[in-house]
């Protein structure tokens, strides 16, 4: 354990006890290029290609180690767990390449690294694709589940060993030879056609309709927001302006306009638009293939193959029953506002597509107005300083931890608004637990919304792995190591698309509190990284199964409504903290639409599991299966029988909802994850009332250490009294 070095000169950002401090070095890093990430094979574009070469010479040197291995009867329990460690040694090798290489595919730029990186990955795939179908290492599992020293085994190791069972399993380890490579050509082609639907998504909007829509500009100033009336077309002479319907103006139409023939005729273009047909149809072809390796693999549909792997089994309707009370009194409350805002619309006593996001908006602005609350004012004390001094409060309280800005080494950062922190324990050498980038910022070509990477996990670094090889299988950046420990750094980053409002001093750029509670549950996803400590890696840290790891993300949501923390970091330019009325007020506004936006959620949730379990072998380009419907067609049936929402959908719903590739099958575990973290809110942490080290230690020891080396409903036990 060491600490960090170089002489460096300490900077608060502002005067509170527990704030970020900003590290400025006076020496600083030296100017050798560390490496993309502090890899250091990745000083270039084609250090990719070395990184490959690298992991894949080492992941066939521990194969070709172990796999003449004897385990017998006679092979001691520590022969057992060697043989466990080496195999996890390849999970290492493998999550080394593929966590950096998926975080570069997701978040950088067009450019060589993203190319480069997307190479590597889908050369890995075929490693693991290798791997998953070599019987002999399969075999090898199975001789030590039969092992008379089996249950002797710590449960870590037996529930790891299981998971690498069921793993080839569910890969089709016990089919023919020819089975097993349709199933390794249809995993390469569900990763092609989901990574195509993703870059579709992103890029759709460099495509707009060729259609204009004639709107009088005189209808449009005065509603309209300036950052939307600047990216309009010049208004000719006659007074209206050539309208395109590109996804942004759409939205900014959909919010603000009140003429609802203009909303009706914007969202009409929007739902007729080709522009969203590549991203559909690679959509409707990675559902195909999913159900084709669902069928291959002898499961009824891709559902039914990927809840078998969950926490909970099948999911369950009882929050749609427990919400809908809620979302018909919300509905009927905009369907008041439209009828006195449009009485002689026949239709006014109903709510459409092209409907819900003004009145949404009207009634939003009615309830700040009742409660004095200004939007605007509010953000003065959510700058991202602030934000960040209350995330160190949270660590400092629960865990005895501080964040540290700390300076980025040469080559390391992706973009110079990035921010590096050390996650440091208030120990007597500032421990080091792990690094967190931030990159907080929208910018042209970078997805919209926020996503945490994993990119380097906790795990135990176990000697064996460095000595008993012919090659001597050492890390070589063991060596060098400035934090080399008896767990590897975990390291993770979370990538945002605020909008920056502050150029001179970015951390004094104002957010939303709907980007506060958004960051605090990024946030969440990284403590589960960096404070997971595991023998293996393939169980640390967020490697769980989906409704489980999304339990501490939305958990830390409820840290963002919390009065007396926030009266800790939010606080305006003169000083003075957001005030009890303040606080009470912004608290009411969370449960302002919570039940049709519950609903939403559920109708995306019904929507995800139905197309992953209708037959999908007769598609068309746009339909799926035997539905004859799109998928926005089944979503607007979903959003009617639902909520009471009538209209279509346009399918631009498709390229915000990325979670049918990364979540196929599983949507539905953020509304599970959501229902448990309020029962640990509730019961474990008093509804925020008890925000102290003997409650954090409690959750960090027994939640986020373990990831997923426990089961995970043992884990949950601890924190859920089922009797309150």
């Amino acid at each position: 354990m060491k600490k960090e070095i170089g002489n460096v000169l300490f900077k608060s950002i502002n005067n509170k006890n527990n704030s970020i401090r900003l590290i400025t070095s006076t020496n600083n890093s030296s100017n050798e290029n560390v490496g993309l990430l502090g890899i250091k094979e990745l000083k270039t574009p084609k250090g990719w290609e070395d990184l490959f070469h690298k992991k894949n010479e080492k992941i066939n040197e521990i194969r070709d180690h172990i796999i003449p291995i004897k385990i017998n009867q006679e092979s001691t329990i520590e022969q057992l767990k060697e043989t466990l460690y080496y195999i996890d040694g390849i999970s290492r090798e493998l999550c080394d390449l593929m966590d950096p290489a998926q975080f570069v595919m997701n978040v950088i730029p067009y450019g060589p690294h993203k190319i480069e990186s997307h190479k590597a990955f889908l050369k890995m795939s075929d490693t693991v694709n290798r791997l998953n179908a070599n019987s002999d290492l399969y075999q090898l599992l199975l001789v030590i589940r039969d092992h008379k020293h089996y249950h002797q085994l710590p449960n870590d190791h037996q529930l790891f060993l299981n998971e690498m069972i069921k793993e080839s399993e569910v890969n089709g380890i016990n089919l023919k030879p020819k089975e097993k490579y349709e199933i390794m050509k249809l995993k390469d082609e569900i990763f092609a056609q989901g990574s195509m639907f993703i870059e579709q998504s992103l890029n759709s909007y460099k495509h707009p309709p060729n259609v204009t829509l004639n709107i009088p500009y005189s209808s449009l100033v005065g509603h309209l927001p300036l950052k939307y009336l600047q990216q309009l077309p010049p208004k000719k002479p006659d007074g209206n302006v050539p309208f395109i319907p590109t996804d942004y103006l759409v939205a900014g139409i959909l919010k603000y306009i009140p003429d609802p023939n203009i909303r009706y005729s914007v969202h009409r273009l929007q739902s007729i638009s080709n522009c969203y047909d590549s991203v559909l149809n690679h959509l409707v072809q990675l559902i195909s293939k999913r159900y084709q390796l669902a069928k291959t693999l002898g499961c009824e549909n891709y559902s039914f193959y990927e809840l078998k792997n969950k926490l909970l089994k099948t999911p369950t309707q009882d929050l749609s029953k427990e919400y809908k009370e809620k979302s018909d009194e919300e509905l009927n409350k905009l369907i008041e506002i439209k009828k006195r805002m449009e009485p002689n619309n026949p239709n006014n006593d109903k709510i459409f597509s092209f409907d819900l996001p003004f009145y949404k908006n009207q009634m939003s602005k009615e309830f700040y107005k009742s409660h004095s609350l200004d939007k605007e004012e509010l953000s003065q004390y959510f700058t991202l300083e602030n934000v960040l001094n209350g995330l160190n409060i949270i660590v400092n309280k629960l865990f005895n931890s501080q964040l540290k800005i700390v300076p980025m080494n040469n080559g390391e950062s992706w973009d110079k608004s990035v921010i590096k922190f050390n996650l440091l324990r208030n120990d007597e050498n500032k421990t080091i637990l792990g690094i967190m980038y931030l990159d907080p910022w929208e910018r042209q070509d970078k997805a919209t919304g926020c996503v945490n990477h994993p990119i380097g996990l906790g795990y135990k670094k176990f000697k064996i792995l460095k000595n008993n090889l012919k090659n001597n299988l050492k890390n070589e950046d063991d060596d060098d190591d400035e934090y080399n420990d008896e767990y590897n750094l975990p390291k993770c980053s979370i990538t945002c698309s605020f909008t920056q409002n502050n150029f001179n001093e970015p951390l004094k750029s104002k957010l939303q509190h709907s980007d506060v509670e958004t960051l605090f549950h990024e946030f969440g996803h990284a403590l589960h990284t960096l404070m997971s400590r595991c023998n293996f890696q393939h169980l640390c840290g967020t490697r769980g199964p989906t409704d489980f790891i999304e339990i501490p993300s939305t958990l830390m949501e409820n840290f963002s409504w919390n009065q007396d923390l926030l009266q800790q970091f939010a606080i305006n330019s003169m000083g003075k903290p957001i005030s009890n009325e303040m606080v009470t007020n912004l608290k009411k506004t969370r449960n302002l639409f919570q039940g049709i936006e519950t609903q939403e959620q559920i109708s995306l949730a019904f929507l995800d599991l139905k197309l992953h379990t209708v037959e999908t072998d007769k598609n068309t380009s746009t339909n799926i299966g035997d539905t004859n419907m799109s998928p926005a067609q089944i979503l607007s049936t979903l959003h009617q029988q639902q909520i009471g929402i009538h209209g279509t959908v346009s399918n631009f719903f498709l390229t915000s909802f990325n979670h049918l590739f990364y979540y196929g099958a599983s949507y539905y575990s953020y509304l599970l994850a959501k229902d448990y973290s309020k029962r640990i809110w509730i019961n474990h942490f008093d509804s925020g009332k008890q925000l102290n080290l003997e409650k954090g230690q409690f959750y960090q020891q027994n939640f986020l250490k373990p990831g997923a080396s426990i089961d995970p409903s043992l884990i949950l036990n601890k924190f859920i009294n089922k009797n309150k």
